[in-house]
């Protein structure tokens, strides 16, 4: 009897710990699959990252050729307006060196006369 009572012990014990190995394989895969699920997720997430950096990159790149051109476009423009201000005064200087010298010619001639 002590013996059939320790077989059935055994028996009983040995189909816990089946069912609870079973239950922890099942665990265990559940962990496996979440974990290449969470890999793939990772993945997907550095490569979206990858790609918007890129993106990021390149418009930083457009704009600091943006910014290139527009201060080569402003110094051409100062050179421009500083050679049309030099201009416009000579322009507005002209008539008045003219006149002098005029002035002073027809006073050297005034005085050769004299």
């Amino acid at each position: 009897m002590a013996m059939a009572l320790a077989i059935a012990y055994f028996y009983f014990v040995n189909r816990a710990l089946k069912a609870e190995n079973e239950t922890l394989t099942v665990a265990v895969d559940q962990y496996e699959s979440q974990h290449v699920a969470d890999l793939a997720r990772i993945n997907e997430l550095a490569r979206e990252m990858k790609r918007r950096d890129d993106v990021i990159s390149r418009r930083n790149q457009a704009q600091q050729s943006i910014a290139k051109q527009l201060r080569a476009d402003n110094d051409a423009l100062q050179v421009t307006l500083a050679n049309e201000n030099n201009r416009e005064w000579a322009r507005a200087r002209l008539p008045d060196d003219i006149a002098n010298r005029l002035r002073a010619d027809t006073a050297d001639h005034s005085d050769a006369d004299n």
